[in-house]
C-alpha cells in the first residue's frame, strides 16, 4: 500500500492484493477451476488473468475484441506462468457483438 499522487481521489491504493484478497488465501483458490474473461488483453482484465492464474486457476479463457493486443496479452501470461499448469486460451471476439459471442469455440 502507498500513497496516491497529488490530487488523487482516494488517500492510498494498492499495487498488489492485501491480505483479505490475496491468492494465497485457501478460501480463494481457483485450482480446478476454467475462468472466462471479457476485454483481458489488457489493462484490468489482464490483471484479472494474472490473478486468476496466481490462484491456480486452470484454464484461463481470454476474450479480447483486438487479435494483436490478444495475442500478446496471452504470450506474456504464458511466458509468466510457464511453470504453471494454467492453460491460457486467446479466443478472439466482441461481447457485444451476437454474432461474435455465437461463434466463440470455448471448450
Amino acid at each position: 500500500m502507498s500513497s496516491n499522487p497529488p490530487n488523487s481521489l482516494t488517500s492510498t491504493y494498492h499495487r498488489d492484493p492485501y491480505p483479505a484478497i490475496s491468492h494465497t488465501k485457501p478460501n480463494l483458490s481457483q485450482v480446478g477451476r476454467t475462468v472466462l474473461i471479457t476485454g483481458g488483453g489488457g489493462g484490468i482484465g489482464f490483471e484479472i488473468a494474472r490473478s486468476f492464474a496466481k490462484a491456480g486457476a486452470s484454464k484461463i479463457i481470454i476474450i479480447e475484441r483486438r487479435g494483436a493486443l490478444l495475442d500478446d496479452a496471452a504470450g506474456k501470461l504464458r511466458d509468466e506462468f510457464k511453470d504453471s499448469s494454467t492453460e491460457f486460451i486467446p479466443e478472439q471476439g466482441d461481447i457485444g457483438d451476437d454474432t461474435s459471442v455465437n461463434s466463440l469455440r470455448i471448450s
